[in-house]
């Protein structure tokens, strides 16, 4: 189990938080699970809702799309912003090709965060953003 300390430094190397002051990495640092799980391990399912915005700590993860390899994730790398924000069901499938760690944020803290802490907003719109020209959005 990470200190908050390490999380809030695990959260500021993230893109999407980089640019967070240190008492809004904080308020996320205070809501976010961690979770080891094993490869094979899928954390999203393509076309299933969305439940969770997971950062991958460690590891490396695939991302397909209708059983297409598109890209492998690495540390640092997150996942599932686009469909919580525009509650859109999950557009790829991200399985775990080895033993990750995640940061686990769920939608419900996804969405208190982005309501009780509004500098967060803008930040999350940059980022999807720049994300845009990515074809898989989970």
């Amino acid at each position: 189990m990470l200190r908050r300390s390490a999380r809030i430094e695990l959260l500021r190397r993230v893109p999407l938080f980089e640019h967070c002051s240190q008492t809004e990495l904080r308020r996320i640092a205070q809501r976010v699970d961690e979770l080891a799980l094993p490869a094979g391990r899928r954390l999203t399912r393509e076309g299933d809702p969305a439940r969770e915005f997971l950062v991958l700590v460690g590891g490396s993860a695939e991302v397909s799309q209708r059983g297409k390899r598109l890209r492998v994730l690495g540390g640092g790398d997150f996942l599932g912003e686009l469909a919580l924000v525009a509650g859109t069901p999950r557009t790829a499938t991200v399985t775990a090709l080895t033993p990750v760690e995640v940061l686990r944020l769920t939608a419900r803290d996804f969405r208190a965060l982005m309501r009780d802490v509004p500098s967060l907003q803008l930040k999350v719109l940059q980022a999807l953003a720049s994300r845009l020209d990515e074809p898989e959005f989970v």
